[in-house]
């Protein structure tokens, strides 16, 4: 069966199209951070920031850089500041939609084989112990392969919740799309800023998964009575999650098929 030909201009006009949008989320230094993202995509092994300006990607300072971060930065933080000013001024309000979000949704086609949009939520490290000056820095879990040493080390933890399209074909390779990406802060837990990230996206009417069939899998952090509680609000929302295994008592043994382990709807 011979494969069907690429339609190379829709492509490009496609590819245009979504730079063009994704141009348009940025509200300050648009032309900066695209070619900052440009030289990221083109450079994923960079040690530093400033590495990136050596980019043939991106034609300008080093200093552009720091000024396209800094403006997104404070951008969003006055946005952040004005949105709780007006819940507090406001007891019921619609979710703000989040373009960026939206601009990677129009990309995901509707599934066909199953009935549901597929979602996967975890929390990743990012170690930074020797960022002596990094704020917010604190102990985070990796998995260490050496026994006896301690799952942890020194740096940020980031939240991210993607979706997982549905493959085209059988032999096709799956894929994973970051649609919301949060570090964790120092006084909450992976599971507090997922909470928020899933109520940001299954509450957003913009989005073409609003109020259709949605499934979310996730490891065992997830599966305890607070989280789950949270996500019983979406209707539209199926989750499923590991067990957490526990210890019985005295004993150090996996509570498999322990009588005393309950679940819960």
């Amino acid at each position: 069966m011979a494969m069907p030909q690429l339609n190379h201009n829709q492509l490009i006009a496609q590819f245009q199209d979504f730079r063009q949008k994704l141009y348009n989320c940025f509200e300050s230094c648009s032309d900066a951070c695209m070619d900052l993202l440009d030289a990221l995509a083109g450079n994923t092994g960079a040690n530093s920031i400033a590495e990136l300006s050596l980019s043939p990607l991106f034609p300008r300072s080093y200093n552009s850089i720091y000024k396209a971060i800094k403006e997104s930065f404070n951008t969003n933080s006055q946005e952040m500041n004005n949105e709780v000013e007006e819940k507090e001024e406001v007891e019921v309000e619609e979710e703000k939609p989040n373009n960026l979000i939206r601009v990677v949704s129009e990309l995901i086609d509707q599934p066909q084989q199953r009935y549901f949009h597929l979602f996967a939520l975890d929390t990743t490290p990012h170690p930074r112990p020797y960022a002596r000056t990094l704020a917010d820095r604190g102990y985070i879990y990796q998995p260490n392969t050496i026994i006896g040493n301690k799952p942890i080390n020194i740096g940020h933890s980031y939240s991210i919740l993607s979706i997982l399209p549905e493959k085209e074909t059988g032999n096709a390779a799956p894929w994973s799309i970051p649609i919301s990406g949060e570090r964790v802060s120092l006084d909450k837990s992976g599971v507090d800023v997922g909470n928020e990230q899933i109520s940001s996206v299954m509450c957003d009417s913009s989005l073409k998964w609003y109020e259709q069939l949605c499934m979310l899998v996730a490891d065992s952090a997830y599966s305890q009575r607070s989280f789950l509680f949270e996500q019983s609000k979406h209707k539209n929302l199926v989750v499923t999650a590991r067990v957490r295994i526990q210890k019985a008592e005295g004993r150090g043994q996996k509570a498999e098929g322990n009588p005393r382990l309950k679940t819960w709807d």
